[in-house]
């Protein structure tokens, strides 16, 4: 049985600074002026956050799935056979992506995620090893052949 092919996501210092910043900013903010409670709160909070950046991936199962996982919170699990195309995208509205630059994944009845895997030549083959059918949009700078379905 194959194994299943993890990808991590890259991670936009500029996206993931500013956020970082904030919730230390408010972290310190009520460090130094309130009681030990929210103190204890903030601090979650910021670890909550950290954690987040860190843990999120996305994987494609022997079974044909794409599963987005994203620290504690998100966690989403989508058949391969259900993705409709593939297109770079600089959106990252609604979207557990760390970076601007990736990938949007249209799927099932339009629906769309937004994706950022450090290795995204060898993600978008992947998916197109679980299903020939996905349909490529403006991927000409990403130099991604045909899958070797041998």
């Amino acid at each position: 049985m194959k194994k299943a092919e993890k990808y991590r996501s890259k991670m936009g210092i500029s996206e993931a600074l500013p956020a970082v910043m904030l919730t230390a900013g408010v972290f310190a903010q009520v460090f130094f002026k309130s009681g030990s409670l929210v103190i204890w709160l903030s601090g979650m909070q910021f670890a909550s956050q950290i954690f987040s950046y860190l843990r999120l991936w996305y994987c494609i199962t022997p079974e044909k799935r794409l599963l987005i996982k994203n620290g504690w919170f998100f966690f989403l699990d989508i058949d391969v056979k259900d993705i409709i195309s593939v297109a770079p995208s600089r959106v990252r509205v609604d979207s557990p992506a760390m970076a601007v630059d990736g990938f949007e994944i249209s799927y099932s009845r339009n629906k769309k995620v937004h994706v950022t895997p450090r290795k995204a030549n060898e993600f978008v083959r992947s998916l197109l090893a679980a299903n020939p059918d996905i349909v490529l949009v403006k991927m000409e700078k990403y130099n991604i052949a045909e899958p070797n379905l041998s």
